[in-house]
């Protein structure tokens, strides 16, 4: 950390993980052993309760609502 500070390379200290197995990054859970990459659980949550929304017969919804729907979909897509 203080090499990359020397830099300008800044570090959140709160957002700091000791080294696991498994590692959260870009919102993902990468298993290092495994080789595999996993949607955690609040995320895949989330992501369905907007679906859910999507769902509703009669409801409407802005272009922003579903641009930001497409971003999430895009995001966790393969």
């Amino acid at each position: 950390m203080d090499l990359t500070g020397y830099f300008g390379v800044p570090w959140s200290i709160k957002k700091m993980r000791p080294l696991a197995v498994v590692q959260r990054y870009i919102g993902f859970n990468w298993n290092l052993e495994t080789r595999t990459v996993t949607l955690p659980p609040e995320k895949l949550s989330k992501t369905l309760l907007a679906l859910d929304k999507w769902l509703t017969p009669n409801d409407t919804f802005s272009v922003g609502d579903a641009a930001s729907l497409h971003g999430k979909l895009v995001h966790i897509s393969p």
